[in-house]
């Protein structure tokens, strides 16, 4: 399902938007707002793939909303003025419908979206420090456990992230090609581990830990990626 937020200042305008969207089975309206505000407010608090997202509107326009977004979520402009098509493909936009709206182009519209979300890579959403923040998988090194929190390690990134999850939730929403849990308090990234035992595994300067209980899924792991001098 693609997770979607129908943004619009005009309550008639809005409610067509949404009557479009409750047709199409691919998607789930998660909130219908009236303002950027509004929507500002539900992407702190839950995972957004989609904005159906109007310009003219008072106080922030979709258009400078859509300049801080950086190309997440996907944008499809639902308005009324022809002269920011221009602007709207600048930043990203997957499409620029005019009013009155047409079913069949938003269809068409949504389907460029599902494609787009096929082709992109693998990654989850975390809330730290208040706000809702991307994760791309194959940047995360490795996650460590701390009681109720975690610590996401990342490439390229000094301080890890830190946010309120427990190692098994995290364990189940990760790809299982990708990651391996090696202890209670450690879970790898097994594409980054430059050095490795039976003992322990190595990622750039830090030694983790291999746990007993986890050594048997390290070594399968270890020889699915055809690496085996486990010992």
């Amino acid at each position: 399902m693609i997770r979607c937020i129908a943004i619009d200042d005009e309550p008639l305008a809005l409610a067509q938007i949404v009557k479009f969207i409750e047709r199409i089975p691919t998607l789930e309206l998660v909130a219908k707002c009236l303002s950027v505000s509004h929507a500002k407010d539900v992407m702190d608090e839950q995972m957004i793939d989609l904005l159906f997202l109007d310009i003219e509107m008072p106080g922030v326009n979709g258009m400078e909303f859509a300049r801080t977004l950086k190309g997440v979520p996907y944008i499809i402009f639902t308005t009324a003025y022809p002269e920011y098509a221009i602007e709207g493909y600048k930043v990203s936009a997957v499409d620029y419908l005019l009013k009155p709206l047409s079913f069949d182009d938003l269809c068409a519209a949504v389907e460029r979206v599902s494609e787009r979300m096929l082709n992109k890579p693998s990654e989850m959403y975390v809330k730290t420090n208040g706000k809702l923040r991307r994760v791309v998988h194959e940047n995360v090194m490795y996650i460590k456990g701390m009681s109720e929190y975690i610590q996401i390690y990342t490439k390229g990134e000094n301080i890890p992230i830190t946010t309120l999850c427990r190692m098994r939730q995290v364990e189940e929403d990760l790809p299982k090609g990708m990651f391996v849990r090696v202890h209670k308090s450690f879970i790898v990234n097994i594409n980054y581990i430059s050095a490795f035992d039976s003992r322990s595994a190595q990622i750039g300067d830090v030694v983790i830990p291999v746990g007993e209980t986890y050594k048997s899924a390290f070594q399968a792991a270890m020889y699915e990626h055809g690496r085996t001098n486990v010992s």
